[in-house]
């Protein structure tokens, strides 16, 4: 990559003094919240004693007065000491005595009030149920112990209940005042506030009157070779065939980290820096001496914008293209405030469902507090703009009916670059095989991300039962992710370690050469919101270097395998009857070759880059007569 300083000589007006003004909005914003929280610190010790301390004492008089603490407690003191386990019945009996007479004077029992007080606030807090805590008020929150406080936050973190993560995590400034509760209440806050179906990032209205009508603006959360995974690489085939293409793609993206020699090449430096790829300019936001887990996220998102702002003025852009982010939405935030502060058309492509991403976890997912809010802002981004795309008809579909009118959805598919047609140099081929011992093997493969919703299980399962009749099976895992470590344990259990090679991550050049080493490609997803209606960019790469394929029958998959004709399927999640595919496919030498050849002639006819880069054509025009009807982006 040559590295261009966008800051040079035409820039250095815009650039720096753009950045300089987002960091001193952002340091009058940190005041402005300075100033409110300190006024919320004298509301509470002003009101703290008269609002907290009656709640808090009503609930200490309540827990202390019921049976069940009265045992308990005695009950823990014979556990602490057995000698007196002889005379709990004794104990017993006496608190029995005296919880009835505390009931018929309607007194609490003095030497309970005396002898108890210290442990009422803990118990008091460890009766505090979910349900008790999401009707209490912030003062009273702050009146329980911080334990507890704590325990509560990490609870309603995991069942995305995000007001009460608001009022615990302010509970916990109140209580301590320290400069890390402080950070968390704003983090709290700044993710409230970019779920909020009403906040944009704020840019002043700057309507561009000199634009370049081929100018785009890509917004992305990666582009290839930064990564090699399946979004990464359709981001890169995009904007190369549209430059072929006579359109003058720029790009835009925030990635969460970058490769050291490009860092290195720019000096390090914070702020907004460029390369220039194949003719397409390449912009990162990039933060590399500021902890994003520290910066909250609306905040992150109007300091991103603002300096694009200035991004949009200095190319010329015409119309901005946002796709799906690390959250889904929170590049068409950018994307929406972007064209509305410069009067353009505005694009979304909505890759994939982020709404139940912020949680490894997927029984009841959608209907928690954060699901919701994330496909509300999702459905606020889609319905704002002038034209939606996605990469399925089962994606489209789902998308209408969420409220999107179907004229404004266009399907651009996932496709593979012209070089996954062209035949593979067999001596890197061999190279690869002798490197992973795959030399006489029927090789089975997968190459992907490995993550829950992958499936790696299941096959690594039918592999197990496969390996007693064929000891000639060797099964190829490409790729890495944070499940890695589960599937290696896995396959130690299944006794079948000599039989499975897990690659790690590969470099992009060596993928074809991965491909051609496998006899059976299987793609086992398991149920999953992105498995269902996402259709995957590596099975169409495997059809076009005719890869006999075999996926688990999701909905998306018929899209791609259609009724058999190009491949087979099997019972998600069953690991025995993938194996009898599986066996059912190498037998059936004729019957593979049949599906080989139908599933290439389909990839050649409708999923290579060089002919559906073309359906963003009248993406744009529909876009651009939208814009134009209604005078502004919406």
């Amino acid at each position: 990559m040559a590295s261009e300083d966008i800051d040079g000589p035409q820039g250095r007006d815009s650039g720096p003094q753009g950045i300089s003004r987002a960091v001193l909005e952002r340091a009058e914003t940190l005041e402005n919240e300075l100033a409110e929280a300190r006024v919320a610190l004298r509301r509470y010790e002003k009101g703290r004693a008269k609002a907290t301390a009656g709640e808090i004492e009503a609930a200490r008089q309540g827990v202390m007065n019921q049976l069940s603490y009265r045992f308990g407690n005695e009950l823990q003191k014979a556990l602490r000491n057995p000698l007196r386990l002889v005379i709990l019945p004794i104990s017993l009996v006496r608190q029995w005595r005296d919880f009835r007479k505390s009931k018929t004077s309607g007194q609490p029992d003095e030497t309970v009030e005396s002898n108890r007080h210290d442990s009422a606030e803990a118990s008091v807090s460890d009766m505090i149920s979910h349900d008790v805590a999401r009707e209490m008020s912030v003062e009273a929150l702050a009146g329980i112990g911080v334990k507890k406080l704590r325990s509560l936050l990490r609870d309603f973190t995991g069942l995305g209940e995000v007001d009460i993560q608001v009022r615990l995590a302010e509970a916990l400034w109140l209580r301590e005042k320290s400069v890390h509760t402080g950070i968390a209440l704003r983090l709290k806050r700044g993710q409230l506030d970019e779920l909020d179906p009403e906040w944009l990032p704020l840019l002043p209205e700057r309507p561009l009157q000199d634009s370049d009508p081929n100018t785009v603006l890509h917004l992305f959360k990666t582009i290839y070779p930064l990564e090699s995974t399946g979004g990464a690489v359709r981001n890169w085939s995009i904007v190369t065939e549209q430059r072929k293409a006579e359109l003058r793609p720029v790009v835009a993206v925030s990635p969460a980290r970058l490769p050291q020699n490009i860092t290195e090449a720019n000096g390090g430096r914070d702020g907004r820096f460029s390369v220039e790829r194949e003719g397409v300019p390449i912009h990162f936001c990039h933060l590399a001496t500021l902890d994003r887990k520290r910066i909250p996220h609306d905040v992150m998102v109007t300091f991103e914008t603002n300096i694009l702002g200035d991004l949009c003025e200095r190319e010329r852009v015409s119309l901005i293209h946002a796709a799906s982010g690390f959250r889904g939405y929170e590049n068409a935030l950018k994307g929406l405030a972007l064209a509305r502060s410069h009067n353009l058309p505005f694009v979304y492509e909505v890759r994939s469902f982020h709404e139940h991403t912020w949680t490894a976890h997927f029984d009841g997912i959608e209907d928690t507090e954060m699901t919701q809010r994330r496909m509300a802002q999702e459905n606020r981004c889609m319905k704002a703009a002038d034209a939606v795309v996605t990469i399925s008809e089962a994606m489209a579909k789902q998308l209408e009916q969420r409220g999107i009118e179907r004229d404004r959805i266009f399907i651009v598919p996932n496709s593979v670059e012209r070089h996954f047609l062209e035949d593979v140099d067999p001596d890197s081929v061999e190279v690869f095989k002798r490197e992973y011992g795959l030399s006489g093997k029927t090789v089975i493969g997968y190459i992907s991300n490995i993550s829950r919703r992958e499936g790696h299980e299941v096959l690594c399962e039918a592999m197990a039962q496969l390996v007693g009749d064929r000891p000639d099976v060797h099964l190829l895992l490409v790729g890495d992710g944070g499940h890695r470590e589960s599937i290696e344990a896995r396959v130690d259990e299944l006794g079948i370690t000599d039989s499975v090679t897990f690659t790690g991550q590969i470099d992009h050049s060596r993928i074809t050469a991965a491909y051609a080493a496998i006899d059976l490609f299987v793609v086992p997803r398991l149920p999953d919101y992105a498995s269902d209606y996402v259709t995957p960019m590596k099975p169409i790469e495997a059809m076009a270097m005719r890869r006999p394929i075999i996926m688990s029958d999701r909905p998306v998959s018929r899209e791609l395998l259609g009724e058999e004709e190009r491949g087979l399927y099997f019972k998600t999640g069953d690991a025995g009857d993938l194996a009898r595919v599986i066996g059912g496919a190498l037998a059936d030498v004729d019957g593979s070759a049949r599906r080989v050849a139908a599933a290439r002639q389909w990839v050649e006819e409708t999923r290579t880059w060089a002919d559906n880069v073309a359906l963003y054509e009248p993406v744009y025009a529909f876009a651009r007569d939208r814009h134009d009807a209604n005078g502004s982006a919406k």
